[in-house]
């Protein structure tokens, strides 16, 4: 009798964990898939091409050598959004490097000097654009070139135009160092696989 007893107690706990176990991964699931980058309009992608990171300025993020997937031409057809990984050609005969949309077109912004010497801080809407828990810096000893298009645009970003940066500073490569930049500087759209 008492053996009959525990074994529906030990049956019953058994479908309680099981149902439980079931229940959790269903939820991980669904939240882990909305938390993936959403992919598009892939009509406009030219080629999907894999490279692999080719330096550190996004540390904490992507290390360089991790591979990355490439989707050339995607934003053709797709707008560039906040937090966005681009595919972004200085010129030409330089390659690509990978970054970060930080400031999109009609987003308020503002370059200003810091307490230490020859370093800025960068405002998007009022709001101090941050690294980590530690304000994002220029590293310059004279006026950076965003802080002359702050001043040219009246602080806002034109349309067609983005403030790209690095993960750690002082960036390189990025509008901490070239200014606003133009969408069409933008070759695709990075996605770590």
């Amino acid at each position: 009798m008492w053996k009959d007893k525990l074994l529906t107690v030990f049956t019953i706990l058994l479908l309680i964990t099981g149902l439980g176990t079931i229940s959790w991964v269903l939820y991980k699931s669904y939240f882990f898939r909305e938390s993936l980058p959403q992919l598009g309009e892939l009509r406009c992608v030219e080629e999907q091409k894999m490279i692999t990171m080719p330096d550190d300025y996004l540390a904490g993020l992507i290390h360089k050598g991790e591979p990355l997937k490439v989707y050339v031409g995607y934003y053709n057809c797709n707008q560039v959004q906040r937090g966005d990984l681009v595919y972004f050609r200085i010129s030409p005969p330089i390659d690509p490097v990978v970054k970060i949309v930080y400031g999109l077109p009609g987003d308020k912004f503002e370059v200003v000097e810091t307490d230490i010497e020859d370093q800025w801080n960068i405002k998007l809407n009022d709001s101090l654009v941050m690294s980590g828990d530690k304000p994002y810096f220029i590293q310059s000893r004279h006026t950076p070139p965003l802080k002359t298009y702050q001043i040219s645009r009246s602080g806002i970003l034109g349309p067609g135009e983005y403030i790209i940066l690095s993960n750690v500073p002082p960036g390189m490569s990025d509008s901490s160092n070239l200014g606003i930049v133009r969408k069409r500087a933008f070759e695709g759209r990075v996605f770590i696989p």
